[in-house]
């Protein structure tokens, strides 16, 4: 698993890719935001060169009038119809301030190559693009909220950070809105734990109307997520532990409800009712980077030729064994199995496990197939576990959040089960509605025998 703090280098581990990925420029996104976020632009100040494109995206996104600040005399670009475009000399802008006896309602800012950046700016403003270069021997997950701090103290937060280019310049764009965060995202619970956690304040922030910031994780490559990195500004601590239920409805679902601005903590399994409205945009929010799905494809593929069907089961040993961490034998899956009426014939089994090769001789007949067949370094082998759950056609999990989240993800199965210790076997579930974790917590006993019972 990735660590706290990090991502995984998919380069390095599954090699580049074949085709360059689609990287949403700042003004792409710029103009997402302003969508999201409620942002009406009408002027803009934009400092440095201007370009024909500049001009023609500020018309697209509807601003009224742009305000050049330049050290150049040279002509400005055609304007497209209905924009206005004024010019300044860059001296209004030499004591660092914001020049406030310029006409226009400027909501935005752009300071981009050879542009400035005004220590003061009122608070009118409600966006700002950002390019900055980052030096040689800084980081950018460390560089970024420094160089921003300006900003930051203004009260306009880190909204995106565009990729580093070769030559070390990087695009941010900063708005006007409050932050939601974790400060412990990646030290309290493992990959299950970070995909609720980050879920949950992902619809936070929506509903707040603020920016979600998060730390590098394994999902920032896996699903090439776009949260920008925190400041390290200290926000007020909300624990998931002092709310009650209705609390934390109210943290999902409802508008404005006062959990904007805040350092939340705690594990965010609510009762997945909770999410249903918004399960299209958590499985868009999921989509694996296509290199995993390429290698998935190209050795569980042929396996299923003739209209074969994939069952895929989650045995979940390594740490668990203690409280409602209980392993589930094998003999219930296969169990499972053969109620089912799933045969080698017609069926392809991949399990999913800490070491699956262990099981490999209970699925007598069937094709089996594990993270390990894939050829992919050992390092990806929970990930592709993940990945397999989300396309099985019956999936088995365990009581765990890892496989429970990849559940919620997968559009196919037609059946979803898990193990139930006090029924001792495997029991339906939905996974849009339903508790992520049983809490059948058990004895010390009780763990040894399903533990001698596998």
């Amino acid at each position: 698993m990735a660590e706290p703090g990090k991502t995984l280098g998919l380069d390095a581990l599954l090699g580049p890719r074949g085709v360059a990925p689609l990287v949403e420029d700042w003004r792409t996104k710029a103009g997402r935001l302003f969508t999201e976020y409620g942002i009406h632009p009408r002027g803009v100040v934009h400092g440095g060169p201007c370009s024909p494109d500049d001009l023609s995206w500020y018309a697209s996104v509807g601003f009224s009038q742009v305000l050049v600040i330049t050290e150049t005399t040279a002509p400005l670009p055609l304007a497209p119809d209905g924009l206005q475009v004024l010019r300044a000399d860059s001296s209004v802008l030499r004591p660092g301030r914001f020049p406030v006896d310029v006409p226009g309602d400027y909501a935005f800012c752009n300071f981009g190559e050879g542009g400035f950046s005004p220590v003061d700016l009122p608070t009118t403003v409600q966006a700002v693009r950002w390019r900055f270069q980052i030096e040689r021997n800084e980081a950018l997950s460390s560089g970024i909220p420094a160089k921003g701090k300006n900003f930051i103290d203004q009260g306009l937060n880190l909204a995106f950070v565009g990729h580093l280019e070769a030559s070390g310049h990087v695009d941010a764009v900063y708005l006007r809105r409050p932050v939601v965060t974790m400060s412990d995202f990646g030290r309290n619970g493992r990959f299950g734990n970070q995909l609720f956690q980050r879920t949950t304040l992902r619809l936070v922030a929506l509903r707040q109307g603020a920016i979600l910031q998060l730390p590098l994780w394994a999902g920032t490559a896996l699903f090439e997520t776009e949260e920008p990195l925190p400041s390290n500004r200290v926000l007020p601590m909300v624990k998931e532990e002092t709310l009650d239920v209705a609390a934390r409805e109210l943290l999902c679902t409802k508008s404005k409800a006062g959990f904007a601005g805040m350092d939340y903590s705690g594990y965010g399994m609510s009762h997945t009712r909770l999410f249903t409205g918004h399960k299209e945009l958590i499985r868009a929010d999921h989509t694996f980077d296509s290199r995993m799905n390429a290698r998935f494809d190209a050795v569980v593929g042929p396996r299923l030729a003739g209209g074969k069907k994939l069952v895929v089961i989650h045995l979940r040993r390594g740490d668990y064994g203690y409280g409602q961490f209980f392993r589930a034998p094998c003999t219930w899956y296969q169990e499972w199995m053969s109620q089912q009426g799933f045969a080698p014939a017609s069926h392809v089994l991949f399990i999913c496990s800490e070491n699956p090769g262990r099981y490999r001789e209970r699925f007598e007949g069937f094709t089996v197939v594990t993270a390990d067949d894939l050829g992919a370094p050992a390092e990806l082998a929970p990930y592709f576990d993940f990945l397999a759950m989300t396309q099985a056609d019956a999936l088995a999990i365990a009581n765990s959040s890892f496989s429970f989240f990849a559940a919620m993800l997968n559009p196919k199965a037609g059946s979803f089960v898990r193990p139930d210790a006090q029924q001792g076997g495997l029991i339906p579930f939905d996974p849009w509605d339903a508790e992520p974790l049983l809490d059948q917590k058990l004895s010390p006993e009780e763990h040894r025998r399903l533990k001698e019972i596998d």
